[in-house]
């Protein structure tokens, strides 16, 4: 059975996920999920003509926005839930026919004999066989496709949020009946690209509303949070670790801990929670332990003690500790205990009982985080801050939000936050700030220079801010402030986000560390030309002009010099449209008065034709950490057969040739001015017009790779010997280490847990497997995988 998911940034490939989730999600679980979408797109259309009959159901309201909220990444992962929640939602859909159809009649005094959507009435009596039919791809044509699934993604993160707010007494029908009206939409074969354009950007004026009742709810009842500064140390007593979003499960767990020699800590997401006066007050709540999600692995292995998932952003546990992870809510995985509820109220007495009998956490840092600058403490401090920016002491605001993930390409914005100056301040919300929050970027005047607003949702606060400023400034417009939008995705609440800012009519946000999967080619150039959405590249590029410095003057570094050795290159070119990227080994520095460079191209390779035709090519210094997929990628591809440079970040020239920014610690950018035919290859020299460094990390030297790396070179390369065997496009399999990562994805084959949906216990060697199995995640075979090195920045 396969499956096809492309809704979180780890899409595998950056394409979907189609032999199983990057996440950990197996294709029976994905495809159940679709189909529970598709049953709810069936109950959502019988309350619209209901609502106009003045006839509402509660019920299938929550059943919509807990469905939806089930789905979002990292959520659930139990295939018998979704199971009973699809025979749940056909019970409720079919009662809501027969409801409509009565209501129809006495209002409009007939029959109705009307055609009703196939979702509204199938009959489904196997599970995995419909759900293969209604999923994704369901939609032919690609453009309508994403627009869609880009509208199903953003209702997921408003149904989570709304689900958050229901718990606390707060919902909003208005909310609801959009959800619904929305998710119907997107089976209504007569909605073309504007019409899907319009409820994106009406979604998007619905997410505000939807954080602003959330706000409300949580700052009613838990106060307006306030400026804290969070313990990140432990205390000696046994304790439960708690993680999420839900606050109204903290709270309860609290008081039944309360003088029991319990500890409480928050993790992830509920740091913030910390900074409620009602959390604050609670003794037992010592503060925050670890991290962002993605380090459950580990931290929840030192914690010691229970571990209570409350939302989604929950990854496979480990066996190891496995038996103290309790989940509540829509949280799910095989294996785990759900917290039961007792009279309405959630029953942590067993959870309790387990953590008397577990050691207290071990201390893995020690210290303080802030946390608590929503829009309340902001706006109390904002004539401060205004005056700050006008006597020039704040140059601009970082608004660097969203969420974290694992990929290593993530560190762009630990090195973004490092290297900003000191006149700015950085505005952040969600998971996305433990990338920085433990630095010390220090304050000004007494304002730190990174202000936490809070969990995702509190994104709302940053808006709340910016328009205030606006509004203080007298700017007619939002995008004339000193504000810049650097914002972090990787799940549907994020997408919401995006949603929310754009409707706000903010620009020229810069989103990374990949643009999402499901925006195809036209939908992504319509966001583009509307509202300058773009990708992050590199810090050092993107810092510049985000400081409205010019990062293109015409200047050629000579440090560039020293980093050229016997190394591993990037050579790129571009002509027509057409680009195209190759590993070379083969670079020199020819003189220096003029700087003039030179390097070795084999004339079978694509990157020669373009050199050729474009009179122009780039060269990247590629550096030691530069994963072996970046360079089988480049180097045993052939760039006639596909877009080698689709899954990296690049940036055009001066000449308009592409300039790939992945692990370079610098290129150099020539015109051509000479050939010199070598038989095979040809030695192209270029004038150099422009050349920058952006670190002083050690480039890869050509024994490096082949010492250390145990790379070999493609028969194309200058310095290819026969007697290092390679087989052409592949890179040769090194036995002698416990996990492999595939090259195209990034998995990783780890021995001590298999592959059990194609057979392989745990315990069985890489050399073991057999010859035809094939990736799990993209479907290569066993060939294609090298050694994995921790090190690796493709390692995730």
């Amino acid at each position: 059975m396969g499956m096809y998911c492309y809704q979180c940034q780890e899409t595998a490939s950056n394409i979907s996920c189609e032999r199983r989730g990057m996440c950990g999600k197996s294709p029976d679980v994905a495809n159940l999920q679709d189909l529970l979408i598709y049953i709810l797109k069936g109950i959502s259309f019988f309350l619209k003509p209901l609502r106009k009959y003045n006839i509402k159901d509660e019920r299938a309201d929550i059943i919509i926005i807990k469905g939806l909220f089930s789905t979002i990444t990292n959520a659930n992962f139990d295939k018998e839930y979704f199971i009973s929640k699809i025979k749940e939602a056909i019970e409720v859909r079919d009662a809501l026919k027969i409801k409509f159809l009565e209501e129809y009649k006495k209002y409009e005094s007939k029959e109705f004999n009307g055609d009703l959507p196939k979702c509204a009435v199938d009959e489904i009596l196997n599970y995995e066989e419909k759900s293969q039919s209604v999923g994704i791809l369901s939609t032919e044509n690609e453009d309508i496709r994403s627009l869609r699934w880009t509208l199903i993604y953003a209702l997921k993160g408003m149904s989570a949020y709304s689900y958050h707010a229901y718990v606390l007494g707060y919902k909003d029908d208005d909310i609801l009946k959009f959800i619904e009206d929305g998710l119907y939409a997107t089976q209504d074969p007569s909605l073309n690209a504007d019409s899907y354009v319009n409820l994106l950007m009406k979604c998007g004026e619905y997410g505000l509303k939807i954080m602003e009742l959330l706000d409300k709810a949580n700052t009613t009842k838990y106060g307006h949070p306030e400026p804290t500064q969070i313990n990140i140390g432990v205390n000696n007593n046994p304790a439960i670790l708690i993680s999420g979003h839900d606050l109204l499960d903290l709270e309860e767990l609290l008081k039944q801990t309360l003088d029991k020699g319990v500890d409480v800590y928050t993790h992830g997401e509920m740091l913030p929670a910390n900074a409620y006066p009602y959390f604050k007050k609670h003794k037992n709540l010592i503060g925050n332990y670890g991290s962002s999600w993605w380090h459950q692995n580990d931290e929840f292995e030192s914690f010691n003690g229970p571990i209570v998932l409350t939302t989604n952003c929950l990854i496979p546990p480990k066996d190891s500790y496995k038996d103290r992870v309790y989940t509540t809510g829509i949280v799910g995985f095989p294996g785990l205990k759900q917290v039961p509820v007792k009279n309405g109220i959630k029953d942590f007495s067993e959870i309790i009982a387990h953590a008397k009998k577990c050691k207290s956490p071990q201390k893995i840092e020690e210290g303080f985080v802030n946390s608590g600058f929503a829009h309340n403490s902001l706006l109390m401090n904002a004539d401060k801050i205004i005056r700050l920016v006008k006597d020039g002491k704040i140059k601009k605001f970082f608004v660097m939000a969203g969420c974290d993930g694992r990929q290593n390409e993530r560190d762009y914005y630990t090195k973004f936050a490092k290297n900003l100056p000191h006149d700015t301040i950085i505005l952040t919300a969600g998971c996305a700030k433990f990338r920085y929050n433990k630095l010390n970027l220090g304050d000004i005047e007494g304002i730190p220079r990174v202000l936490d607003a809070g969990q995702c949702n509190d994104c709302y606060s940053l808006i709340k801010v910016a328009i205030k400023l606006k509004e203080v400034f007298n700017k007619n417009d939002i995008n004339e402030l000193p504000i810049v939008f650097n914002i972090s995705w990787y799940e549907q609440k994020a997408v919401l986000i995006l949603l929310t800012l754009l409707n706000s009519g903010i620009k020229n946000i810069t989103l990374g560390p990949k643009l999402p999967a499901f925006l195809s080619k036209n939908v992504l150039n319509l966001l583009s030309a509307n509202f300058s959405l773009k990708n992050n590249t590199i810090a050092e590029e993107d810092m510049p002009i985000m400081l409205d410095r010019n990062s293109n003057i015409k200047e050629i570094n000579k440090k560039i010099f020293h980093k050229l050795t016997s190394g591993m290159y990037a050579v790129s070119s571009s002509h027509n449209g057409k680009n195209n990227s190759f590993i070379a080994n083969t670079v020199f520095q020819l003189t220096s008065k003029p700087p003039i460079i030179a390097v070795s191209v084999a004339k079978k390779n694509l990157t020669h034709e373009l050199i050729k035709e474009s009179k122009a090519f780039t060269i990247s210094i590629l550096s030691e950490d530069s994963p072996m997929r970046l360079i089988g990628g480049l180097g045993f591809k052939s760039g006639n057969n596909e877009d080698k440079l689709r899954l990296l970040k690049i940036k055009y020239g001066l000449t308009g040739a592409p300039i790939v920014l992945d692990n370079s610690i610098g290129y150099v950018e020539a015109k051509l001015k000479d050939s010199i035919d070598l038989g095979t290859h040809t030695l192209f020299i270029g004038d150099i017009i422009l050349s920058k460094v952006y670190n002083e990390e050690s480039p890869m030297t050509y024994e490096f790779y082949h010492e250390v790396k145990k790379g070999k070179s493609p028969d194309s390369c200058p310095a290819f010997f026969e007697s290092e065997g390679i087989k052409k496009d592949t890179i040769p399999i090194i036995r002698d280490m416990s996990k492999y990562e595939c090259i195209p994805c990034g998995y990783i084959y780890d021995p001590e847990i298999g592959d059990s949906d194609s057979g392989i216990a745990p315990g069985t060697p890489f050399a073991d497997i057999p010859d035809d199995w094939e990736c799990p995640v993209c479907g290569v075979k066993k060939e294609d995988f090298i050694k994995f090195k921790e090190s690796s920045l493709c390692q995730e």
